[in-house]
């Protein structure tokens, strides 16, 4: 008969930790549900409708896949001005050998146009863009 009082015993404070657990985690449950309720939504900037609106989008050529599009972004915010794979790998936070393998088939694709100017390598936005 003892173990039964005990094993109750220990029951009951499981149930009041679970109890109190499941109090926290309702009160985050309301926090979170309060902050996006009162969260605004922000409207694109001009720079993202420009992006939304460029030929890159459209039914005639292909969509450039997500990593390569925040390389193509660089581009796009350094008003067309030719980069380094160093160049857009400071801006991307990404290492300047993934940027030129991105770079390299950007350019293959014609959404770049490319020279070499000693040992760099420059990119600009290419024909098929603009």
């Amino acid at each position: 008969m003892s173990n039964i009082v005990t094993r109750l015993g220990e029951l009951e404070k499981q149930t009041l930790r679970l109890a109190s657990a499941i109090n926290e985690l309702q009160a985050k449950i309301d926090s979170i549900q309060k902050d996006i309720n009162t969260a605004s939504i922000t409207p694109l900037s001009s720079r993202s409708m420009n992006v939304l609106a460029s030929p890159i989008v459209n039914s005639e050529t292909p969509m450039i896949p997500e990593p390569m599009q925040r390389s193509m972004d660089v581009f796009l915010r350094k008003h067309r001005q030719s980069l380094t794979s160093e160049d857009v790998a400071k801006a991307t936070g990404r290492s300047r050998h993934l940027e030129s393998s991105y770079l390299c088939r950007l350019w293959e694709q014609g959404f770049l146009d490319r020279k070499r100017i000693g040992r760099k390598v420059y990119y600009s936005i290419g024909e098929r863009i603009t």
